[in-house]
């Protein structure tokens, strides 16, 4: 299994019943078919990828505190920045004359 690409501790852990509580929240990196048929709604597109990348179960997200909730959305804007100057190709291409 590859190492996350990121990892959230959460301040508040969720819970259910008996089981184990979730402490932290790992992530992987976004891929383009993680947008595949997400909902028109901001905050449903955000528990969905949420639920996609960490591989928690949608309930599990349903349930983070607002501010881990945050975070998490904070974590998967910041997969979606390029470190790649504008007009920068990625690999092994010249730009066209």
């Amino acid at each position: 299994m590859n190492a996350p690409a990121a990892t959230l501790k959460l301040e508040y852990p969720v819970s259910f019943g008996k089981g184990d509580p979730v402490y932290e929240l790992s992530f992987r990196r976004l891929r383009a078919s993680d947008f595949k048929k997400l909902p028109d709604d901001d905050g449903e597109q955000q528990i969905v990828l949420l639920s996609r990348i960490t591989s928690q179960p949608r309930s599990t997200i349903e349930e983070l505190d607002g501010a881990d909730f945050k975070a998490a959305g904070e974590i998967i804007k910041g997969f979606l920045k390029s470190s790649r100057p504008t007009g920068e190709q990625s690999s092994g291409g010249s730009p066209a004359e």
